[in-house]
């Protein structure tokens, strides 16, 4: 378990790589946040996030000797998109997004195909990584101009784990409740269990995953956490949480 504490620690410059890395995988460092920080116009539900999937994403990109992997974005903010496209072969797919190919020699290259999750236009065994952050709750509930579905988020992980090529994973989040709800128009909570059995159902394997508070949020400062039970206390009028999984595509016998 992760506490908000000295969150500045993250930007100082005199940290490696691997020292940043050890934030995210070593449960028994500690760090806060400076409450003079929460005047920033931040959303840290966002920023942690998208802190934690990018890192990942490098891992597997220094684990494939850093091969420029093949990536599609369902969903997620497009800023996330535009620096993860420094190091990835970045395509993003939204139901209301334009069709571009904006390209900078030597900084950036980005794809951008209109369409929904839960048919996606492109060949089976496409994509290194499927990355979709803070996207598939609304999958099908018609928000953002897609057609109504109430499976769309499972058909859309379906969808996800055949785009995928062999052993490639999906980096996801979604917010979390400490039981499974719909709200109509709005978005979906998964209980993490529920979440895990979609996962399961659709082909994939549970690499690892983690619970990341709003900074805050709750009394204790509690940042990150590995256990569910902690969602059984959390207050229901505060920023929800969100369950950030990395999971692998099964291999089909």
């Amino acid at each position: 378990m992760i506490t908000v504490k000295q969150w500045n620690d993250f930007t100082d410059t005199k940290k490696n790589i691997r020292e940043f890395d050890d934030y995210f995988t070593n449960e028994n460092v500690v760090n806060s946040l400076k409450k003079d920080l929460s005047v920033m116009d931040i959303d840290w539900t966002y920023a942690v996030q998208h802190g934690v999937a990018f890192n990942t994403m490098l891992n597997f990109s220094l684990q494939n000797k850093n091969k420029k992997l093949k990536v599609l974005d369902v969903g997620s903010q497009f800023n996330f998109v535009l620096y993860s496209s420094v190091l990835f072969d970045m395509t993003c797919l939204d139901p209301r997004a334009m069709q571009f190919n904006c390209h900078i020699p030597g900084c950036f290259q980005i794809k951008s195909i209109k369409g929904e999750a839960q048919k996606i236009n492109t060949p089976d065994k496409s994509f290194d990584i499927v990355t979709s952050l803070h996207a598939i709750e609304h999958f099908g509930l018609g928000r953002y101009g897609d057609t109504l579905d109430y499976y769309g988020d499972q058909k859309g992980l379906r969808e996800f784990h055949r785009i995928l090529k062999p052993g490639g994973y999906l980096v996801t989040s979604v917010p979390t409740n400490s039981t499974s709800r719909i709200r109509f128009n709005g978005e979906r909570n998964y209980k993490p269990g529920d979440f895990d059995s979609m996962l399961d159902a659709a082909g994939f394997e549970k690499a690892d995953s983690l619970i990341l508070f709003h900074p805050g949020a709750n009394k204790e400062n509690i940042l990150m956490s590995r256990e569910p039970a902690i969602l059984d206390d959390y207050p229901q009028n505060s920023t929800r949480p969100v369950y950030f999984v990395i999971s692998k595509k099964k291999m089909m016998l």
